[in-house]
C-alpha cells in the first residue's frame, strides 16, 4: 500500500480554518461588548459562534486523525504484505474490538451539533409564538425535539457502555479458515441475568455501495448465516468478569474477507445480543476469514469467490465458461440494480433514486399539466 497523501489532511484544515477563526472571533467580540446585549441573546449568539467552532475543529481533528489511522494502516500493510489479517491492530493481537465500542462519543457528538442548532431556536423563536398564543409554536418544537432524542439516543450508548465495558472477542486462531470452526471467547462486563441466554449470529455479508453523494446507498446482502443461543449457565469468568463461549463451523466453500474494495466488500460479522433488565446488551465484531496454505480447498478459493461475486452483484466482472468458451465481461462505471441469487430465486433490488434526471423530468411535466 502506498503512503497516504497529506493534500487531503492540509485541504481539510485549509477549508475548516474560516470556520474556526471566525467562531472563536465572534465569541471574542461577544464577550467585549456584552453589555449591550441581553443574557438571552448573547446566549444565542455564543451558541451559533460554538457551531462555527466545533465544525472548524472538528474537521481539523478529523482530518489529522484519519491520516495518522492511514499512516498506520500503511506500516502494517507494508510490514504485512501477504498476511491481510495482520493489516488491524485488534486482530494482530488475536482479539476482534466491539464495533460499538466507540459509538457513544458519536452519539454525543451527534447531540452536541444537533442541540447548539435546536437550543437558539426554543428560547429565543418558542417563547414569542407563546407570548402571542400562534398556534405554529407546534412547528420548533417538533423541530427541537430532535436534539432532545439525540441526547436520549447518547445517554443510553453510554449507559450500555459503562455496563457492558469495552468489550472485545478473543480468538482461539488468526486467521479463520473457511472450513474449520470459529472458536473464541467474548470478554465483557455482564453483572445481570439473562432469562434466555445470549443470541449469537454469526453472517458471511457482501456489503456494495452504489452511486455517490445523496444517490449513495449501501445493500448487504448475506451469502451465510448461522444462530447459536447460549445458556446462561455456560457463561464462565473472565478478565473483564464474563466470558460468553463461542463456536461456529465455516462452510469449507465459504468466501473469505477481502476489504481492499470500499464498494464492494465481503466481511463476515459476529453479532451478540441479549435482552436483559435495563439497556439490552449488544455487540458486533468482525471477524478475519482468510485461506492459508494449510486451508482445506486452499486451491479453489479463486472460483468460489468470483462464482459468489456473480451470484451477489449480477453486473459486476464475470468468468462465464459455456462450452469452453470463457471471457471476462466488465463492469458497468454506475451499478444501478443489484441482482443477487437465494435459494428461493432470484432478486432484483432497485436502490431509490437511480435516475435523478429523469425524476425531475417527470416532476416538472406533471406539475405544468392542468
Amino acid at each position: 500500500m502506498t503512503q497516504p497523501s497529506k493534500v487531503g489532511p492540509i485541504f481539510l484544515t485549509l477549508f475548516a480554518l474560516p470556520f474556526l477563526g471566525g467562531g472563536l472571533f465572534f465569541i471574542y467580540a461577544q464577550l467585549v461588548s456584552r453589555q449591550n446585549f441581553k443574557t438571552p441573546d448573547l446566549a444565542v449568539a455564543m451558541a451559533i459562534a460554538s457551531f462555527f467552532v466545533f465544525i472548524g475543529g472538528g474537521l481539523i481533528f478529523a482530518g489529522n486523525k484519519g491520516y495518522a489511522l492511514l499512516k498506520k494502516q500503511a506500516a502494517l500493510q507494508e510490514a504485512n504484505p501477504q498476511s491481510p489479517w495482520l493489516w488491524r491492530g485488534d486482530w494482530a493481537m488475536q482479539r476482534a474490538d466491539s464495533a460499538n465500542k466507540k459509538s457513544f462519543i458519536g452519539a454525543w457528538i451527534a447531540a452536541g451539533f444537533a442541540n447548539l442548532i435546536t437550543l437558539p431556536i426554543l428560547f429565543v423563536v418558542v417563547p414569542k409564538f407563546l407570548r402571542t398564543g400562534d398556534p405554529r409554536v407546534i412547528m420548533p418544537l417538533v423541530f427541537t425535539a430532535l436534539g432532545v432524542i439525540l441526547v436520549i439516543y447518547a445517554l443510553r450508548a453510554t449507559i450500555r457502555h459503562e455496563r457492558f465495558g469495552n468489550s472485545y472477542f478473543e480468538m482461539d486462531a488468526l486467521p479463520f479458515c473457511p472450513g474449520q470452526r470459529v472458536t473464541g471467547r467474548i470478554q465483557l462486563r455482564f453483572e445481570t441475568q439473562a432469562d434466555h441466554g445470549i443470541d449469537l449470529r454469526l453472517t458471511c455479508v457482501r456489503r456494495i455501495v452504489t452511486g455517490s453523494g445523496n444517490n449513495r446507498a449501501t445493500s448487504n446482502i448475506t451469502l451465510w448465516q448461522a444462530d447459536k443461543n447460549i445458556p446462561m449457565g455456560a457463561i464462565g469468568s473472565g478478565p473483564m468478569g464474563r466470558s460468553i463461549p463461542v463456536d461456529f463451523e465455516l462452510p469449507s466453500d465459504g468466501l473469505v474477507t477481502d476489504n481492499t474494495n470500499n464498494s464492494d466488500q465481503i466481511l463476515w460479522l459476529m453479532h451478540a445480543q441479549a435482552d436483559v433488565p435495563g439497556v439490552n446488551y449488544s455487540d458486533d465484531f468482525e471477524l478475519p476469514v482468510f485461506r492459508t496454505a494449510s486451508s482445506p480447498q486452499a486451491a479453489s478459493d479463486s472460483s468460489t469467490q468470483a462464482a459468489a461475486g456473480n451470484a451477489g452483484l449480477g453486473f459486476a466482472t464475470a468468468r462465464q465458461t459455456i462450452d469452453g468458451d470463457s471471457g471476462d465481461v466488465p463492469q458497468p462505471a454506475r451499478t444501478k440494480v443489484i441482482v443477487s441469487m437465494h435459494d428461493g430465486g432470484t432478486e432484483f433490488y432497485f436502490p431509490a433514486f437511480r435516475t435523478p434526471g429523469r425524476a425531475l423530468l417527470l416532476f416538472l411535466v406533471r406539475v405544468h399539466l392542468p
